[in-house]
């Protein structure tokens, strides 16, 4: 894996998107399981005369920009982003211009190669996002101005969405409604908070797992395929080892019964989906496709997450003042990044601590709690609990 951005980089916040994976207390190896339809282009070296200029390319774009995607293949720009990683080698002041639906990289000589539009507006949107953090750096947000724009009328609306997004998200494993987590990055502007979301790279997966739960010849395939996916949802190989081994010689000898074997398998498919639904998974290849598919204006504040709606036969709820707040693994990836913004569902509103002053890894000094509660807000998720989640 590439290396992390130099010690003396200003604003810490410059680390999240890419280093999200390690942020968030997870780490996942490239993975590239999605199709991108162009034809990637022939690179092309040239000396035209006058060539349009363009923008520059912020320095953390170039490196580790193109490689992390190189590795990682988001959008299926992998190769592409490999072959520039060797295009720019020794060149200098890598500007990024448009020209109709053609995207053109040069170099401070003239040089010039032609982009898929899918790359160049990756690398623009990039681009964006590194452009925010000397403003960022000077000017950080402050606990003042998150509380006004996570109260005002914008900013509730974003999390309603939030949560009503991750009620659309959800899985049901025998008798429970699952609700995943939603993570990504906040920016704050005069406009007020917007919420980036990190594409959800987990969901597919954890919705075959389900579909395949007595199917253990598909699950084999399933996680032969998406070994790497697998690692994080199985990170002590233990449903490995019994779909590949203790299970094919219980097969092979018809003991225990199949009713008990495949009573077996499906508690080990249930444990996992479970956790991954309280779980986020910071995978860099989804950090990468966030942040190079966005619009990216403003000040950073810093990551993001849920911790959603607990689906119950009369209501949603939330976990409550206990369990809602910050976890361990919540509060180390604050330590890392510099924020974790935790967002906790209640049944009247919501709760969102500012992890951005947080004193220690086995502390609550320095966290600072907003609250919001409103009749409306219940009105509303009664509304949803009735029609989205009904359940036939």
């Amino acid at each position: 894996m590439a290396q992390p951005f130099p010690r003396g980089t200003p604003h810490n916040m410059v680390m999240h998107a890419f280093l999200l994976a390690l942020a968030l207390g997870t780490s996942g190896a490239a993975f590239g399981q999605q199709a991108w339809p162009p034809t990637l282009p022939v690179l092309r070296l040239s000396g035209v005369a006058g060539a349009p200029r363009g923008t520059p390319l912020d320095a953390n774009v170039v490196c580790p920009g193109l490689s992390l995607i190189a590795e990682n293949n988001p959008r299926g720009l992998g190769e592409e982003a490999s072959r520039l990683e060797q295009w720019r080698q020794g060149k200098q002041d890598l500007r990024l211009s448009r020209h109709g639906e053609a995207w053109v990289l040069s170099d401070a000589e003239g040089g010039t190669v032609r982009l898929s539009p899918a790359m160049g507006e990756s690398l623009a949107h990039m681009n964006e996002y590194f452009g925010m953090t000397a403003e960022s750096a000077a000017r950080p947000p402050t606990h003042e101005e998150l509380k006004a724009a996570l109260l005002s009328g914008n900013g509730v609306a974003q999390i309603r969405a939030i949560f009503e997004e991750s009620l659309r998200r959800r899985f049901v494993v025998g008798q429970k409604v699952l609700i995943p987590e939603m993570t990504g990055e906040a920016t704050i502007s005069e406009q007020g908070l917007t919420f980036h979301r990190a594409p959800d790279l987990m969901l597919p997966i954890l919705r075959s797992l389900d579909e395949l739960r007595s199917d253990p010849e598909g699950l084999r395939r399933l996680y032969r395929r998406e070994d790497q996916k697998m690692k994080l949802l199985d990170p002590q190989g233990q449903f490995r080892e019994f779909l590949f081994e203790k299970l094919p010689a219980w097969e092979a000898k018809d003991f225990p019964a199949a009713d008990k074997r495949q009573n077996i398998l499906h508690m080990h498919i249930d444990g996992i989906l479970e956790v991954a639904a309280l779980t986020s998974y910071g995978i860099m290849q989804a950090t990468l496709e966030g942040m190079g598919s966005q619009d990216w204006s403003g000040r950073l504040v810093g990551i993001w997450h849920t911790h959603p709606p607990v689906y119950t036969a009369s209501a949603l709820e939330g976990m409550g003042d206990f369990w809602g707040g910050p976890s361990g693994a919540d509060k180390e990836a604050a330590l890392k990044s510099g924020q974790n913004l935790t967002i906790a569902f209640y049944p009247d509103g919501f709760n969102a601590y500012d992890l951005s002053e947080l004193k220690g890894p086995d502390t609550d000094e320095g966290i600072r709690v907003i609250t919001y509660r409103s009749a409306s807000w219940r009105e509303h998720f009664q509304r949803l609990h009735s029609t989205l989640l009904k359940r036939p």
